[in-house]
């Protein structure tokens, strides 16, 4: 079977004539970079688009020209092949079809080289970078570069999304459920990555098991990719928050008649829930990205998931051989920060830090995440959690990329590991991580 060549080759010409008889239409139709399929096309193209941008008459002379100061006259045929462009077809050429036929066939093409990247990524047994590119093949990403819009026409359209009635599938930020992160950032918006650093045993998993549970009042649903621990682990902690039976008591089944009462209770009320009632859990101990990539995109695209979290990312496997540990999470965080932007969800990555940062109650910054200073660059947000000498969890927004950096929020640990919000303890003042005591 012959493959389509995906290719108009004389409607490429017919809009290259329209464009030397009236240049202007360039303004109101744009052309993206790889729209034309013989290298001629593209050249008269570009010298046309230059010509125009920089306020000069645009002939057949004056293209020519510009080729010939560039050293590719000769190579697209000479200035015959200009002249016939020129005369003949241009004022018969319905300039907004012929466009839309040429931009078509490039979006198409465009789809096919995604694809066939794809097929060369599952080759290499590359799944992530396979699956990156069969979303971009389906969303048309690429584009033309995009359009240019004036300052008050942002400013009126913002206007209207803050103060006007709000309308089936408007994107609104996602909020937290935690009052100070919220009152501080006004949630994050669909695509943004927010980084949760903290050291080992602080609470990183508690903390995305608060996010996932604070979603449910909120009208949303979360997911949690758990890719250390396993379901008996997770399944434990679940019950664990909702019961208040320690974690310890339900792995040696050693337990008082009033635990077994409250976890008769608990089970009694999970038994009638519906599935689309709670979060939802995938555990993948020791998953490469791709296994993530493809899980995430079931529980956004199938259950309707408006946030995940993936706990935690030095727990991920690579799924390409980088060179060392440091590019492994440089390329796995650039992949989840992709993944956040197509399936249009907000995606928190938990990270450990290094152990030697800081002293005893002193909170880890986002540069000691592990192994990998550089994984902030690739975040909207991140925060910093850590545990005071009293045993309260603190926490610190420490990059925001709008308002709420330096914002700080607390926490008291509540029955099976969960965190209460609780105000901010006084002595921790605005400029330092605890204000000496006697200096207030």
């Amino acid at each position: 079977m012959t493959r389509a060549p995906l290719a108009d080759v004389q409607a490429e010409r017919a809009l290259l004539s329209a464009l030397i008889a009236r240049p202007s239409i360039l303004d109101s139709l744009p052309l993206p970079a790889d729209a034309w399929t013989l290298p001629a096309h593209e050249a008269i193209s570009a010298a046309l688009r230059w010509l125009y941008d920089a306020g000069l008459r645009v002939t057949e002379a004056s293209i020519a020209q510009r080729l010939a100061s560039l050293d590719v006259l000769r190579g697209i045929g000479g200035e015959s092949a200009i002249y016939e462009l020129a005369v003949g077809e241009a004022m018969l050429v319905h300039a907004e079809v012929t466009h839309a036929r040429v931009v078509a066939l490039a979006d198409l093409r465009r789809q096919r080289g995604h694809l066939m990247r794809a097929l060369a990524a599952v080759e290499r047994e590359d799944g992530a970078e396979a699956a990156l590119h069969c979303a971009s093949a389906l969303e048309h990403t690429e584009g033309d570069g995009g359009a240019v819009h004036t300052m008050q026409a942002l400013a009126l359209d913002a206007h209207f999304r803050a103060t006007g009635a709000e309308t089936p599938g408007m994107s609104r930020p996602l909020l937290t459920g935690i009052g100070a992160v919220d009152a501080a950032m006004g949630g994050s918006d669909p695509g943004d990555v927010v980084l949760v650093v903290a050291r080992t045993n602080v609470g990183k998993t508690s903390f995305a098991l608060q996010l996932a549970e604070n979603m449910l009042p909120l009208g949303k649903r979360a997911g949690i990719i758990q890719v250390e621990d396993g379901l008996p682990l997770t399944g434990n902690r679940i019950l664990s928050r909702h019961s208040g039976v320690p974690t310890r008591a339900l792995r040696a089944r050693d337990m008082t008649w009033e635990q077994h009462d409250r976890l008769a209770s608990v089970a009694e009320v999970m038994s009638q829930m519906t599935a689309g009632q709670g979060y939802l859990v995938a555990c993948l101990p020791g998953a490469t990205d791709t296994a993530v990539i493809r899980t995430a995109a079931s529980m956004v695209r199938k259950h309707g998931c408006a946030l995940v979290v993936v706990d935690y990312i030095q727990a991920l496997k690579c799924s390409t051989r980088e060179k060392d540990l440091r590019e492994e999470l440089l390329v796995m965080g650039a992949r989840l920060k992709t993944m956040a932007q197509r399936l249009g969800c907000v995606v928190v990555i938990t990270s450990q830090a290094t152990t030697e940062t800081g002293g005893e109650g002193s909170p880890p910054k986002l540069s000691d995440v592990r192994d990998c200073k550089v994984l902030e660059s690739q975040c909207d947000t991140g925060m910093v959690l850590w545990e005071d000498a009293e045993g309260t969890v603190m926490g610190k927004i420490g990059k925001s990329k709008a308002e709420g950096k330096g914002a700080r929020f607390a926490f008291t640990r509540g029955p099976g590991g969960s965190l209460i919000e609780r105000d901010v303890p006084e002595e921790y003042s605005a400029g330092g991580y605890r204000a000496k005591r006697g200096a207030r």
